[in-house]
């Protein structure tokens, strides 16, 4: 379960209840860019490592820049599990959701049938499924 732990943590963790209920083992990564203590499995910074420039290119001060480092971090971050049945990640819609893409954007690199959906994928097998039929 990706999400950045400093802003939504209580919602994250909530989930993380929910699903280990359910018998599932969750792991929790934290995509925040404040450098705040973090109480994920994996901290932010582990992630950021995964920069082509490394950690300093994510914590950079400057939110947008921040986010977008962290975004190709996670995605990178992602390509080195072995260990990943599905994502599920916590972001807000509306007005900053275009800031908040790093989980998709990370998301769309594994395969199909990974159990992620970010409700892009769903859309586009809907499209692609009446483009098929008509």
């Amino acid at each position: 379960m990706a999400g950045t732990f400093d802003t939504k943590g209580r919602e994250l963790f909530y989930l993380r209840q929910c699903l280990e209920k359910l018998g599932l083992r969750v792991v929790t990564v934290d995509l925040a860019t404040s450098g705040k203590p973090s109480p994920a499995s994996v901290h932010p910074r582990e992630v950021a490592r995964h920069h082509p420039d490394g950690e300093r290119a994510v914590f950079t001060n400057d939110r947008g820049s921040s986010v977008s480092a962290m975004a190709v971090a996670f995605e990178r971050f992602l390509l080195t599990r072995r260990d990943v049945g599905g994502i599920i990640a916590r972001r807000r819609l509306g007005r900053h959701h275009a800031g908040h893409a790093g989980d998709a954007r990370a998301a769309d690199r594994l395969p199909e049938g990974d159990g992620v959906d970010d409700g892009r994928r769903a859309t586009r097998a809907r499209t692609s499924a009446r483009a098929t039929s008509a």
